[in-house]
């Protein structure tokens, strides 16, 4: 009985020593493997999301640039469907026509007529509502012939099929466009023959007259002859003035000297605002009759004021000179 107790004890005790040697193999309690398992777990579920997001985002724009089949499920497509301009903000933009006319012009709304086909393209255009000008409604036509693009109209049966359709244009105003300038254009014309000499000057350095240019000035030259009934030599002078100021009165084009005859001045004031609003327009024609811009400025007609001057109360002033000197003879 001793002897098995004695051998029960020896094994008990082998047992425990070699679980104790197998656990002093293992140490810490292995948090760092798992936070380390955690983040590469992250790192591929997030790199998994990009991808997946960008696929979709990649087929998405695929199936925009793919026209529609000519037959379509009936159960997407129930009935009939009219036409769906794609990108008709890009049709026809401001640049299109911006500088295409002077800036007073009152463009209207107008209506254009388009015929679709079933391929959604725009075949055809026509103006419906004029918008007061000819050469816009055929640049608008023109360019929504080329740009334009539909989603073309289906008919009960769910096949795509051709249309026609009416379409509105808001057309933008043209704003009125000012810089500070000084510019002037003499012809020096002689008592006898048609030898005239012209110059021209842009903010006071010279610019070339060609002479084809200054040949055409004939026929403007004789009328003021006939008018004024001047005789000897004499020069005509153009002259255009924009001059800003801010907070007071801009300067302007000097008096004419005793020596000098007026035929023509018009000039416009105004102030404008930092918001390039303007404000207390006012037109004065001392010499002469009002010609195109009478009464039209930026005020009265609620344009917007673009130009590269900053800053707010500027006070512009815009004068326009037609005079006539005698010359002594050469």
């Amino acid at each position: 009985m001793d002897a098995l107790e004695d051998l029960s004890r020896r094994s008990g005790s082998g047992t425990v020593g070699a679980a104790a040697s197998r656990r002093s193999r293992f140490v810490g309690n292995g948090r760092g493997v798992m936070l380390g398992v955690l983040a590469l777990v992250a790192i591929l579920t997030v790199a998994r999301l990009v991808t997946v997001v960008w696929l979709l985002d990649a087929g998405w724009a695929w199936s925009l640039r793919q026209p529609l089949p000519p037959v379509v499920d009936r159960w997407m497509f129930p009935g009939p469907r009219a036409p769906v301009p794609l990108d008709r903000a890009t049709w026809l933009t401001f640049a299109d026509y911006a500088d295409e006319g002077p800036w007073w012009e009152e463009i209207r709304p107008s209506v254009v007529g388009l015929q679709i086909s079933a391929a959604g393209q725009v075949t055809d255009c026509w103006t419906e509502r004029t918008s007061g000008n000819v050469e816009l409604n055929d640049r608008a036509c023109e360019l929504i012939v080329k740009r334009g693009r539909f989603v073309p109209a289906y008919d009960a049966s769910g096949r795509a099929a051709a249309t026609e359709i009416r379409q509105r244009i808001d057309w933008a105003q043209r704003p009125y466009r000012i810089e500070p300038h000084d510019w002037s254009f003499t012809i020096d014309v002689p008592a006898q023959g048609n030898a005239l000499r012209c110059a021209e000057r842009f903010d006071g350095e010279p610019a070339t007259v060609s002479a084809q240019r200054c040949a055409r000035e004939a026929d403007r030259v004789a009328s003021i002859r006939s008018e004024t009934g001047v005789s000897g030599n004499f020069r005509i002078t153009d002259r255009q003035h924009t001059a800003v100021r801010f907070g007071a009165a801009a300067p302007e084009l000097p008096t004419a000297a005793g020596t000098v005859r007026i035929l023509y001045e018009e000039g416009m004031r105004m102030r404008v605002d930092e918001a390039g609003v303007a404000r207390a327009c006012r037109n004065d024609y001392p010499v002469g009759e009002p010609g195109m811009s009478r009464g039209k400025n930026p005020c009265n007609l609620h344009r917007r004021v673009v130009s590269s001057v900053r800053g707010g109360d500027q006070q512009w002033v815009t004068q326009n000179r037609t005079s006539l000197e005698m010359m002594s003879p050469q």
